[in-house]
């Protein structure tokens, strides 16, 4: 005799092609969610990590070490006059937002910002050549972080922690001795009318004409 598939096993059959595609939109709308939260969160992408695009020249137009800004004015956001679609570094310390202008983190003398925000030591660095970004904080400390470009390194932003030399770190080195803290890429538009009680580094020094002045 013949032994017919029960009628169980007929559903079974026929429920795998629905359950593999399934599968297959959630394994695809995970990964679009990931990559949409990596963009909007400044995700790292240095050399350490899959996916950078890397300037070709070895050694772009970079500066060497050079002095961070400390501490910088900023501005309540309704005095910020910029443009909707200006691209910011924004953080939140304690329920107080801070907003950060990636076109001025891009000047050669700017790509280290060190600040106080409630309180809370923090460094916005951004290298424009790799376009990476990344915020450090120091809990515990009532001073700024002593953190300063320290010059291009194996295709990336270089920097120095401390007073010295021997503490050298490239941007995207997990083991730099401070704490990641969360940040996200967002447009001055977006991000005012989310924070309208924000401040906002919008910089202002002219990097260019400053080393004409000071050769």
């Amino acid at each position: 005799m013949v032994k017919r598939p029960s009628q169980e096993a007929h559903r079974i059959q026929a429920l795998v092609p629905l359950l593999i595609r399934i599968a297959l939109i959630l394994l695809t709308t995970t990964a679009l969610v990931f990559g949409i939260l990596a963009w909007q969160s400044g995700q790292q992408i240095g050399t350490a990590y899959q996916g950078q695009g890397l300037p070709e020249e070895d050694d772009p137009d970079t500066p060497g070490e050079m002095e961070p800004i400390v501490e910088p004015e900023v501005l309540p956001v309704h005095q910020a006059e910029l443009a909707d679609d200006e691209r910011m570094i924004a953080i939140e310390v304690n329920g107080q937002h801070r907003a950060y202008l990636i076109s001025d983190l891009s000047q050669p003398g700017s790509h280290v910002v060190n600040d106080m925000v409630a309180g809370l030591p923090v460094s916005i660095t951004y290298c424009d050549q790799t376009d990476f970004s990344r915020v450090f904080s120091n809990p515990g400390k009532d001073q700024p972080i002593e953190l300063r470009t320290a010059g291009w390194i194996k295709q990336q932003l270089a920097l120095y922690l401390g007073r010295g030399h021997e503490n050298q770190h490239l941007h995207d080195d997990p083991s730099i001795p401070l704490e990641d803290h969360p940040h996200k890429r967002i447009s001055f538009g977006n991000w005012r009318r989310q924070h309208p009680d924000g401040l906002v580094y919008v910089g202002g020094i002219d990097w260019e004409a400053r080393d004409v002045e000071n050769p």
